[in-house]
This record gives structure tokens, C-alpha cells and sequence, in this order.
């Protein structure tokens, strides 16, 4: 009876308790698990933090959920964190030793214990994926925290989570669909699009192999992207252009803040007219202290188009007994070409205030059409 009580809270354990599991990392390319059992914690579960360290410490790290059930989607939450010291091999009763890192997925949406859909495998279609990437630079460790998966229908009913480092600030195509997805992935018969890839015809995001001939069903060229079928077929959602796109329009515009002290600093251009997209060229920002900041805390900086967040910085604002404290140094970024949504503002802000804290904010642009 002892033996039978001991096997069921094992098994209790195996269903909801997260546990910690330590990955070993010996190339750029690497396993977290295969075959994870959904709603399950422990070896062969979900439901864990995953802990590894980066293959360099110059890398960011992008990481993979791909399902292998062909009948069901999951839920599953996400968190990342970071920590400095190669030390520290466990969360669990350690805590105070990591970082929570922002991940950015799909789309750029930002994940922090978010809930994301892990779809069904689907083998002849781009997509059955999440995909996201964690800022890992200069860490020792990184944790992914997969929380409250749950079984489902379908047979196997497991998650395979792999990664690879970079060392760009993204994982994903400089030009991406109305799902996410590349462009590569994108049926352009649908488009209307009637010039391949290859040779003069393409552009430097996307050349043709050496003989100049087009790739079959790959059908994006610089021209039409400038076109209303191109705009909606093709909406832009990441900061990164080649070749002639879009048409500059009207004059440069400018946004400046400084916020109350202890509320945050936010500016915004409002939006444009119909068609008219903002591009943000480059922004500046800073904070100072004007008396004692008695908590540490976390600063983010957003640029947002609308609502939805396109870039994320984030800096420490430590414990602080004097005024005048360079809290955030003047720090400046240009050519970002981050691109805006058609008829929609675009905002540059610190998410919150803190006590005893002036922020400044700047940004500038451009419009496209």
C-alpha cells in the first residue's frame, strides 16, 4: 500500500510539478528534447524549465516548438530567462540568481509568460511551428519555462523543442506574411505576381541561383511591392528592407518627451492618411535621477505601432541614493527602418515610471506609400 501511495505521487509529480532539466549544448545547432509528453513535467515532459548555456556569448538564441501530434494544436506558456553565472544550473530555489528575458516571436509579438498555440503537424505545410528568439548575449545560461500544456487528442502526443544561435537580433525572414510566415512560403499565384526571382530580376533579400533562372514558385519582385495588392497580401511586420520598396513621402517628422518625474516619458506621431505607412529612422532616449531610488527595477522601452510593440529595449535602473545619477545614459539608434502599419500611429515610450525618475524619449521618421 506504501509502495502503491508513493507511485501515485509520483505520477502527480510527473502531471503538475515543473521541474528543472539541464541541456547540454555542444554546437550551434541543438536539442532541447524530442518526443516531450504535452501535460506532463519531469524527464520526457512539457512542462519544465529548460536549462542550457549559449554556444558563444556574443549569440541570441532562437528556439523551436514543433508538435508531432497531426490532430491537435496546444497551448503552452512560455517565460525565458537569463543568468550570468555558470554557477547557477537549476531556477527552482535559486531564483534570485536570473533575469527574466523578453522573447519575441512570431509577428514580433513579445512573450513573457504568454500563452502560445503549438499547432498540430501538419507535414506539407509551412507553419506547424512556433518560433521565437531570446536577447541571450553575454549570459552564462539561458532557461525556456514551458508551463500548463495539457494532453490532446491525436497520436504521438509530444513536443520537439530544438534551437540554434545568432548572432542577429532576430530568427525570422526580413519580410514576412500575413501569418508570420517567410515570403518563401507565400502562394504568389494568389498575389498576382508575375516575376520570378533570378538573375537582374531579383533583389538582395531574395537572388536567383547562378544560372539567373527563377526559383519555381517563389514570385516577389522589388517593384510591385509598392502596390495596394502587395501592401495587402504582403503586410509588413519587421524593421528590415532591401531594395526599392516603398516611396518616401512628404517631410522627415519628429517626436520628443519628457516625462514627469516618476511617470513615464511617451511621444507619438499620430497617424497618417490612408496608405500612408510610418517608418521610424532613428531614436534617442535617457534617464536621470531627481532624488533616492529605493527599489532596483527594470526600464522598457517600446516603439509601438498602434498597440503592438516592434522593438523592445531594456535597461536596469539600480538602487540609487543621489540626484543627478545617469540612471540610463544618452543612448542613441539610426537606420532602423522600423515600418509601420498603413494609417497608424507609431509611439515611442517606457512602459512605466519610476519614483524620483526623469525619462526622456525621441524618435524620428519618415512616411512611405
Amino acid at each position: 500500500m506504501k509502495r502503491i501511495a508513493i507511485i501515485a505521487a509520483l505520477y502527480a509529480c510527473s502531471l503538475f510539478g515543473q521541474s528543472d532539466i539541464l541541456v547540454s549544448v555542444h554546437s550551434p545547432y541543438f536539442d532541447i528534447g524530442r518526443g516531450l509528453a504535452y501535460g506532463h513535467s519531469g524527464v520526457g515532459g512539457v512542462n519544465n524549465n529548460f536549462i542550457f548555456n549559449p554556444y558563444l556569448p556574443q549569440l541570441g538564441t532562437c528556439v523551436w516548438l514543433a508538435s508531432n501530434n497531426p490532430t491537435s494544436s496546444h497551448t503552452v506558456t512560455v517565460s525565458t530567462a537569463i543568468t550570468a553565472d555558470p554557477n547557477t544550473t537549476t531556477i527552482i530555489g535559486t531564483e534570485g540568481r536570473w533575469a527574466s528575458s523578453l522573447a519575441f516571436g512570431l509577428a514580433n509579438t513579445v512573450l513573457n509568460a504568454t500563452s502560445v498555440t503549438v499547432p498540430a503537424y501538419t507535414p506539407t505545410n509551412f507553419g506547424s511551428v512556433q518560433l521565437f528568439y531570446i536577447p541571450s548575449r553575454g549570459a552564462a545560461r539561458v532557461a525556456v519555462q514551458l508551463s500548463g500544456s495539457a494532453s490532446a487528442a491525436g497520436t504521438p502526443d509530444t513536443l520537439d523543442i530544438f534551437g540554434s544561435f545568432t548572432d542577429q537580433t532576430t530568427c525570422f525572414s526580413s519580410v514576412n506574411g500575413p501569418a508570420g510566415q517567410p515570403v518563401s512560403a507565400i502562394d504568389s499565384s494568389a498575389a498576382g505576381f508575375n516575376r520570378p526571382i533570378g538573375g537582374t530580376q531579383g533583389n538582395t533579400a531574395f537572388s536567383g541561383p547562378p544560372s539567373g533562372g527563377g526559383y519555381n514558385g517563389l514570385m516577389v519582385a522589388p517593384l510591385i511591392s509598392a502596390s495596394a495588392q502587395a501592401l495587402i497580401t504582403l503586410p509588413v511586420n519587421t524593421s528590415v528592407f532591401n531594395g526599392p520598396w516603398l516611396t518616401e513621402k512628404g517631410a522627415r517628422w519628429n517626436g520628443t518627451n519628457t516625462g514627469v518625474i516618476g511617470s513615464n516619458a511617451v511621444a507619438t506621431e499620430a497617424a497618417g492618411a490612408a496608405g500612408v505607412r510610418h517608418v521610424v529612422d532613428c531614436i534617442a532616449f535617457s534617464a536621470v535621477s531627481t532624488g533616492a531610488i529605493a527599489a532596483a527595477s527594470d526600464l522598457v522601452l517600446e516603439v509601438l505601432d498602434g498597440a503592438v510593440p516592434l522593438w523592445v529595449f531594456v535597461a536596469a535602473a539600480p538602487v540609487t541614493a543621489g540626484t543627478g545619477v545617469q540612471i540610463v545614459s544618452p543612448t542613441h539608434f539610426c537606420g532602423l527602418g522600423i515600418v509601420g502599419s498603413t494609417a497608424t500611429s507609431m509611439t515611442i515610450e517606457f512602459t512605466s515610471g519610476v519614483a524620483n525618475l526623469e525619462q526622456v524619449v525621441n524618435f524620428t521618421g519618415y512616411d512611405v506609400q
